[in-house]
C-alpha cells in the first residue's frame, strides 16, 4: 500500500533534522493512534514547542499569515484540546502549519502511524473534464475511467475545498492540487466531516455522463493493503513518464525531449545525452522541438541544464521553434529552467499554470514533536526566479489541459497542439 499513498505523502522532503529534547512517545500499530492517548498537557507542550520552533527558525514566518492571527489560532486550538484525541490533534496541527502559507511548512505523521492510517482503494487523475478513476480495487475494475461526482453527500468542488485547508502553499492552486491527491485518505476525510463509516459511498458517472451510479468502497489500513489488488487504467500517453532524468523520442514532425529532473543522470551525463540527440537538434532535420517539464518536480538545480539551454538557443537562432510543456507537477527549479529557456529561445509555453510560484521556499529543516510524534518541516531559505514582486504562478502562453477523451485514444493533448 506504500505505493498507493497519495502523491503529497510520498514526496517527503529530504532535510536535516533539528534535534528535539527528550525521548519521543512511541506509536502503535493500532489504527495509527499513539500507545497512549495524549493528555491535554502533552498536546499543550507540543503546541508550545511548535510555535517556538517555527517562530525561531522559519525564514519568513509571517509572509502570509500574521503572527497575531497565528497566536489567536493557537489559543483557539488550546481551548479545545480537552475535547479532542491525538489523531484530531495531528490534523489540527497540519491545518495550523498550512496557514503559514508555503508548501515547505508541513506536519507529517511518523512512519508507523502513517502506515496504519486508512485509505480507500482508489486513485483519481485530473483531466480537463474532471477527476477520473485511474486506479481502483480489482473488484470494482468496471469503474475505471468513471468520473467522480460526490463522496458521500459532498460534491467534488466542495470536497477539494474542505481538504485544501490541510495543505499550505505559495498558491491556492497548490492546496487544491494536494487536496485532489488526498481524496483516498479516509482519516482526513473523517476529520473533515465528509465520512464517518469505513464503508464510503462514491457517486460516479461514466465518461460521457450518460449513466450515474453509487459504489461503496471500504477503507483499509495502508500497511495491510495488497497493492496487487489494484487495477490501473491501461491507457498510456506516448509521452508518459518513464522514470528517467531525460530522454527523447521522434514523434511525427517533433523532436520530443522529456526533462524530468534538473540534475545530472549518474548513468548518462547531460553532455553524453546532448551528443546523442545532436543529429536531430537541427532545423535541417526538425523544425519543432518540445521540452516536456510536466513531470519535473524541480529536484536539483535549474542551471544544471546549461548544455541543453545552449543547444536550444542555437536551434532557435537557426529558425527552429521551441515549445515547453508545463502543468501542476512542474515545480521549484523546473520553473527556473523554463524561464531560462523562454528568455533564451523565445519558447512558447503550453499547458496550465504551475501550482508553485516563481518564488518558492527551500532548504528545509525539521523538528519532531516528542508527544504526538509529528515531524514538522519548515524552510530556511527562499529562491526566486524573477525580479521584483510579481511572484505568482508561471503562466503558459497557450492554456491547454489534457483531455480524458484524448487520453483514452492515446493522444497527448498538449503535444498534439504542436504536431498539428
Amino acid at each position: 500500500m506504500k505505493k498507493f499513498l497519495f502523491i503529497l505523502l510520498v514526496f517527503t522532503c529530504f532535510c536535516s533534522l533539528v534535534a528535539c529534547d527528550g525521548k519521543i512517545k512511541e506509536s502503535t500499530p493500532e489504527d495509527g493512534l499513539l500507545t497512549n492517548e495524549l493528555s491535554e498537557k502533552e498536546m499543550t507542550k507540543d503546541l508550545d514547542k511548535l510555535v517556538e520552533v517555527l517562530k525561531a527558525n522559519h525564514v519568513d514566518f509571517d509572509h502570509e499569515y500574521s503572527e497575531e492571527n497565528f497566536d489567536k489560532d493557537v489559543a483557539d486550538l488550546k481551548a479545545k484540546l480537552s475535547t479532542i484525541d491525538s489523531e484530531a490533534f495531528s490534523f489540527e496541527v497540519m491545518k495550523l502549519c498550512a496557514k503559514i502559507g508555503d508548501a515547505a511548512t508541513r506536519a507529517y505523521l511518523d512512519t508507523n502511524r502513517k502506515d496504519n492510517q486508512y485509505y480507500l482503494p482508489v486513485q483519481f487523475t485530473a483531466f480537463e473534464e474532471g477527476l477520473f478513476i485511474s486506479k481502483i480495487d480489482i473488484e470494482k475494475e468496471d469503474y475505471l475511467g468513471w468520473k467522480l461526482l460526490k463522496v458521500e453527500e459532498t460534491n467534488v468542488e466542495d470536497l477539494i475545498n474542505k481538504l485544501s485547508v490541510y495543505y499550505g502553499g505559495e498558491s491556492h492552486e497548490y492546496c487544491k492540487y494536494a487536496a485532489k491527491n488526498s481524496i483516498p485518505f479516509w482519516n482526513m476525510l473523517n476529520h473533515a466531516g465528509v465520512v464517518s463509516s469505513k464503508d464510503v459511498k462514491l457517486t460516479v458517472s461514466n465518461a460521457l455522463e450518460t449513466k450515474t451510479e453509487v459504489i461503496t468502497l471500504t477503507a483499509e489500513k495502508s500497511g495491510e493493503y495488497d497493492d496487487e489488488r489494484m487495477q490501473v487504467l491501461a491507457n498510456d500517453l506516448p509521452t508518459k513518464y518513464l522514470g528517467t532524468y531525460y530522454h527523447y523520442r521522434l514523434i511525427d514532425n517533433v523532436l520530443y525531449i522529456q526533462y524530468n529532473n534538473c540534475a545530472e543522470n549518474p548513468k548518462q551525463s547531460l553532455e553524453k545525452f546532448m551528443k546523442e540527440i545532436s543529429t536531430y537538434l537541427t532545423t535541417k532535420v526538425y523544425k519543432n522541438v518540445v521540452v516536456d517539464f510536466r513531470y519535473n518536480y524541480g529536484s536539483g538545480n535549474y542551471t544544471s541544464g546549461a548544455l541543453l539551454y545552449s543547444a536550444l538557443k542555437t536551434f532557435a537562432n537557426d529558425g527552429g521553434n521551441v515549445y515547453c510543456l508545463m502543468g501542476e507537477n512542474t515545480q521549484a527549479h523546473s520553473i527556473g529552467a523554463i524561464i531560462q529557456i523562454k528568455s533564451m529561445c523565445n519558447a512558447v509555453l503550453l499547458g496550465t499554470p504551475t501550482v508553485s510560484t516563481t518564488l518558492f521556499y527551500s532548504h528545509t529543516d525539521s523538528y519532531v514533536l516528542r508527544n504526538s510524534v509529528m515531524n514538522i518541516t519548515f524552510p530556511t531559505k527562499t529562491t526566486s526566479f524573477v525580479d521584483g514582486d510579481n511572484h505568482g504562478s508561471l503562466l503558459p502562453s497557450v492554456t491547454i489541459k489534457q483531455s480524458y477523451f484524448d487520453y483514452i485514444n492515446d493522444t497527448d493533448s498538449l503535444l498534439n497542439y504542436v504536431i498539428k
